[in-house]
């Protein structure tokens, strides 16, 4: 009787042991039907928004394959080498397996934000450990193109690795960075795995990771420092003007950085005198003159990591629009034959540089520290500022033609301190002085939302030259709030105008009000859309840029006002129209 009641339960204790040994045992699983990873990715059919979705999204599927690279919220899986055999698991704070591991992976096949992922709490067994990688696909920038569902999802979450890259972009506040190769092409990296800030120039012999789909682009995420081998070269920059007056001088500095990893000796530097509109002044830093017109300079070692400058000057011997060429110069070593040859170097010859160049196209000035000299018309005064960084006077200089091209302002600030001078709207004038990046809080080490401006040291920098009429720019600013932005900015300084009357639609504050055309018909801070109606900076009949100052009136909601017209100022963060009438 007594191995009646025994035997039972000896074999349910027996069981309840087996069962938690096979549960504690990372290497079963239950036979399953197994998806290769590629029939998962492949697809030749583009989705709506460009990427490429798997054919079998919204299934439930079972893989297998090596685990080559683990990021914080997920892992890459190969089940062979090239295109359309990497796939992403996401597996958010859960457990994550470890490189090397033979993995079974069941989960749904789901596209997030145009990555084919396995997710939605997948579940994955541990085969094996240990095993070797599957080998990186060997690809150029042009293979992985950050911007080209078309060329490269089938690299999509593929070990992948680029060779012989040079960074066109240091890494941004997210970790982003961007390269280039002897293709041609464009790539871009990301810091899932391992954060790097390479600067623009930066070569590297080997780049890999997984290629991620993230934020609608194509990134290789490297592992860890592993992953990116820093290419032993010498670097060889030349520093020049981009543009001089006839008869100024001109100074070419030549740096050379050693990043061979080795030291080198009897280092070697030549540069060839232009042939035309220029001639030598004099050799700096202990360079000799060769026959020919070549200057050489040698240093008799660079340690591994270093840099040295070295320096000659020309005399601009053109005129106005004849253009100084700069190409025949290069750098080698005693133990590092092979040399390294430099960018060509332009300077063109001017009487004056037009505004709408020292704008430029962008956010900031290409002249940005630059000493410059410029001519326009005086559309508007911008004095009596007191800002945090001190007190300062300035005003609006346009040029009369332009460009004729919307996305480039035609005028700039000048900015002359405390100088006292006298001018008038009106006023042609020519000025000399250092274009900087300025805020009225940050002066010129302004590094966010800046002015561009000229700096003048003294009176004699600016000469009246007669006077001259501008056309100011009717406003019609777009009401996309991205649009707004570089519409602005391409206005930046001009003289601007609404046609008629203008209605007020938020009262005066901080000598400023916000107002809309007044053929709107709007009395009221309301609108009939989300942007319509877009609203306009106006520090009404005053010319001051101290906020508060030139007693502006005080406006209410509903006021109309008219001859709203004058200099686009960025002040304080914003676009403001400053009217110049009254004091």
């Amino acid at each position: 009787m007594l191995k009646k009641l025994l035997l039972p339960l000896v074999l349910a204790w027996g069981a309840l042991f087996l069962v938690l040994t096979l549960a504690g045992r990372p290497s079963s699983a239950a036979p399953a039907a197994i998806t290769p990873i590629y029939d998962i990715q492949y697809t030749t059919t583009p989705g709506a928004d460009g990427t490429y979705p798997s054919p079998l999204v919204g299934q439930a599927v079972t893989t297998t394959g090596v685990v080559y690279a683990v990021y914080g919220s997920g892992f890459a899986i190969a089940d062979d080498a090239g295109p359309w055999h990497g796939i992403y698991v996401y597996v958010g704070s859960g457990s994550k397996p470890s490189v090397g591991d033979q993995v079974q992976v069941r989960g749904q096949v789901q596209e997030y934000y145009g990555l084919t992922e396995l997710s939605n709490s997948p579940a994955y067994v541990v085969l094996s450990s240990g095993n070797p990688l599957h080998a990186p696909a060997v690809v150029s920038a042009t293979d992985i193109q950050y911007d080209s569902s078309a060329v490269s999802e089938q690299y999509e979450s593929v070990f992948v690795e680029v060779h012989d890259i040079t960074v066109t972009a240091e890494a941004d506040t997210h970790g982003v960075w961007t390269f280039t190769d002897a293709s041609g092409g464009t790539a871009k990296a990301d810091d899932w795995g391992y954060h790097l800030e390479p600067g623009v120039g930066d070569r590297y012999a080997i780049l890999r990771g997984a290629l991620i789909y993230t934020f609608g682009e194509y990134r290789v995420m490297p592992r860890d420092a592993d992953d990116v081998v820093a290419a032993p070269y010498l670097a060889l920059d030349k520093e020049a003007p981009t543009n001089i007056l006839p008869g100024e001088r001109l100074t070419y500095t030549l740096q050379v950085f050693n990043n061979t990893g080795i030291s080198l000796t009897q280092v070697v530097i030549t540069d060839a005198i232009p042939s035309t509109h220029a001639t030598l002044a004099r050799v700096l830093d202990g360079g000799t003159l060769m026959p020919g017109g070549i200057i050489s300079w040698t240093a008799a070692s660079l340690p591994g990591g270093g840099n040295l400058s070295v320096r000659f000057v020309l005399t601009a011997t053109g005129s106005a629009g004849d253009e100084i060429w700069n190409a025949a110069y290069a750098a080698w070593a005693a133990n590092w034959p092979t040399p390294t040859l430099g960018d060509p170097r332009l300077t063109v010859v001017v009487s004056y540089i037009p505004i709408y160049r020292i704008q430029g196209d962008g956010t900031a000035s290409p002249y940005a520290g630059q000493t410059v000299r410029t001519a326009g018309v005086v559309v508007g005064l911008f004095e009596g500022n007191e800002p945090g960084g001190g007190a300062f006077d300035g005003f609006f200089l346009q040029d009369p033609a332009g460009d004729g091209v919307t996305t480039t302002s035609d005028a700039l600030m000048v900015n002359y301190g405390s100088l006292g001078l006298s001018l008038s709207t009106g006023d042609r004038v020519t000025v000399t002085g250092q274009v900087q990046e300025f805020s009225e809080w940050d002066g010129d080490g302004c590094s966010g939302d800046c002015v561009t401006q000229i700096a003048v040291e003294s009176a004699g920098d600016v000469q009246a030259a007669g006077s001259g009429l501008v056309t100011p720019t009717l406003l019609d600013p777009p009401g996309d709030p991205t649009a707004a932005a570089a519409y602005w900015e391409a206005l930046e300084g001009m003289l601007v105008t609404l046609p008629g009357t203008a209605t007020v639609v938020g009262p005066t504050n901080y000598g400023t009000v916000m107002v809309v055309p007044g053929d709107l018909g709007i009395t009221h801070a309301l609108r009939t859309g989300p942007y319509a109606g877009m609203p306009v900076g106006l520090r009404h009949y005053e010319r001051r840029g101290d906020i508060g100052g030139g007693n502006p009136p005080n406006l209410i909601v509903g006021s109309v006002v008219t001859g709203v017209n004058g200099p686009l100022a960025y002040t304080y963060g914003a676009y403001v129209v400053t009217t110049q009438q009254g004091d």
